[in-house]
């Protein structure tokens, strides 16, 4: 992977490498050198993990680079939809027609719906990378 600068590239620096199907990419990342070098340590990643984001750290990333960088890597496919990004009241949305499509009554559905906003609301989580284990044990002990 290369980081330069290109003559046309404005104040970006921009990241020159080869994606999981061999095919040469040029993106254009950051003005700050720093933060282009952590895009193409985090491109690497995706590269070697296919795309599969597991890694909290990488899905971190992912929520929080421009729509424009991210997008992207997605119609590269270098990221496959893992729900970065999506507030966890949607989650929460299709989990709910999930239950109910699996035959759960609309009254069990919305009791483990109203028990899990109350840990995500308590704890202050709005997205997945958001959500820790020790917060959640600290909220049901506090209630």
């Amino acid at each position: 992977m290369v980081i330069k600068k290109l003559p046309n590239s404005g104040p970006r620096y921009v990241i020159d490498f080869r994606d999981h199907l061999q095919q040469r990419r040029r993106l254009r990342a950051f003005a700050n050198k720093r933060e282009s070098q952590r895009a193409a340590s985090m491109i690497e990643l995706l590269i070697a993990t296919g795309g599969q984001i597991h890694d909290p750290e990488l899905q971190r990333w992912i929520e929080t680079i421009p729509a424009t960088i991210r997008g992207t890597l997605e119609k590269w496919r270098l990221i496959i939809y893992s729900g970065t990004g999506k507030p966890l009241t949607d989650h929460l949305d299709d989990w709910y027609d999930s239950l109910l499509a699996k035959g759960n009554t609309d009254k069990h559905a919305d009791l483990l719906i109203y028990r899990a906003s109350r840990i995500i609301e308590g704890c202050g989580f709005r997205i997945w990378s958001d959500v820790k284990a020790h917060d959640i044990e600290m909220e049901l002990k506090d209630m």
